[in-house]
């Protein structure tokens, strides 16, 4: 089967390229133009400043405190949303307070996606099988809610357990009072997180309640951060799932047959994690979700999540942390696929298997 004409070629691969690239471009534009007025206004410092104060000396703590902050980050910001708030925070950190900037890396990386599972608003695939299920994001977050726990709690054990030697020693304290932070700034992140939490019970998408108050912040500041467009990643992300459309399109497949039983929902949540570390995790949710029969999606879900970090490029919170740490994040990209490759796959199989126990 193949693609007739120039209407029929829109409709298989542009429409569903656009749809992806569009909003996610809007998204992080806006994201990005808030990390970046919250470093101009020394938000980040104060971030950096106050979790320093949480750990009271001790790396381990530290690290306990970022896997928590990143779990509310992604809950309400996304998880793309939540590393570009968090990473610059990280990077002041390490130059100002000596912390080990490897573990608290992996450990953003790790909850950041793994947690995304577990709420409507935590990750821009969730939105997409909500909506292809047709289902409420309550009733989501009831089925999602306990394997993106124990994904996350599995992926925190690894890192902490891999890189226990870096969490033994000590944190410098802060011996400055705390920088001020501007209100405003408090206040555009404040509007974003209300309107992202609300947004999926009022039925609309989680890519733009950040993109609102950047507007509101351009419109309102006479002097900002400057206005950057991820472009690169928004065609990247379009061209990948336009061309993955027209693949299954040409191939005759407009949908996958999965049995409900568990080692099929297993095996559903393998296939999807290996196809978003090979193309990302937001080309091949916009894929599956129109392929998979009900069920199958949530296990689907399990592996654009937390099976994307078994690649650097699996999901675009991952590419966003390496790029906003910049040569401070090399260190975390050492051994990144032998930590993160069995990770991945363990995680995915007892997040699957929870979703078949509870559904029960």
């Amino acid at each position: 089967m193949g693609i007739r004409d120039l209407g029929e070629f829109w409709s298989v691969a542009v429409d569903p390229a656009l749809a992806v690239a569009v909003p996610l471009t809007c998204f992080l534009t806006a994201v990005l133009w808030l990390s970046a007025e919250s470093t101009r206004t020394g938000l980040h410092d104060r971030a950096a400043w106050e979790l320093a104060r949480f750990a009271r000396g001790s790396r381990a703590r530290l690290f306990a405190g970022v896997c928590l902050t990143t779990a509310l980050l992604t809950c309400t910001l996304s998880l793309d949303g939540a590393v570009v708030v968090l990473v610059p925070a990280l990077v002041v950190l390490r130059r100002r307070f000596d912390a080990p900037i490897r573990p608290l890396l992996l450990a953003t990386i790790g909850v950041a996606n793994a947690f995304s599972m577990a709420t409507p608003q935590g990750n821009p695939t969730n939105l997409i099988a909500i909506k292809s299920l047709g289902i409420s994001s309550i009733a989501f977050t009831r089925t999602m809610a306990l394997p993106g726990i124990l994904a996350t709690l599995l992926c925190i054990a690894v890192v902490a357990r891999a890189e226990r030697s870096r969490l033994a020693g000590a944190v410098a304290l802060p011996s400055v009072a705390a920088p001020i932070a501007d209100l405003g700034t408090l206040g555009l992140l404040a509007l974003t997180v209300a309107a992202e939490v609300a947004a999926p019970f009022a039925g609309v998408a989680g890519w733009w309640p950040p993109c609102l108050a950047a507007l509101v912040g351009l419109g309102l500041r006479a002097r900002t951060a400057p206005l950057r467009v991820p472009w690169r990643i928004g065609a990247m992300i379009g061209l990948v799932t336009g061309s993955l459309a027209a693949l299954t399109h040409v191939a005759g497949i407009s949908r996958l047959d999965s049995a409900g039983s568990m080692p099929a929902m297993v095996a559903v949540a393998l296939l999807a994690g290996a196809l978003a570390t090979v193309v990302n995790n937001l080309p091949a949710g916009a894929v599956l979700s129109r392929l998979l029969p009900g069920p199958a999606v949530f296990a689907s879900l399990i592996g654009l999540s937390v099976g994307a970090v078994a690649g650097r490029r699996g999901s675009v919170a991952t590419i966003l942390t390496f790029r906003m740490a910049g040569g401070d994040g090399r260190p975390a990209e050492r051994g990144y696929g032998r930590l993160w490759a069995p990770t991945a796959f363990a995680a995915t199989v007892a997040a699957a298997v929870a979703v078949q126990l509870t559904a029960r």
